[in-house]
């Protein structure tokens, strides 16, 4: 028997949400800005693979520090 993955391979609109800690318009809007792959699993349901997102963020992560 496998284990179950703790992150799941894909996330929904409400896991973006939850991750990001934006509203729910947001998180439709970032989806469809076509950054990262969106499945659609049928017209009222979309999901983000976890991979793609990560990069994703990762791409959009900004260096704080500062050069002196």
């Amino acid at each position: 028997m496998q284990k179950k993955q703790e992150i799941p391979i894909v996330f929904t609109c409400k896991e973006l949400q939850e991750i990001l800690g934006i509203s729910r318009s947001h998180a439709y809007q970032i989806m469809r800005q076509g950054d990262f792959p969106v499945v659609e699993v049928s017209p009222r349901k979309h999901r983000i693979y976890r991979e793609a997102f990560m990069e994703w963020l990762s791409n959009k992560s900004i260096n704080t520090t500062t050069k002196k």
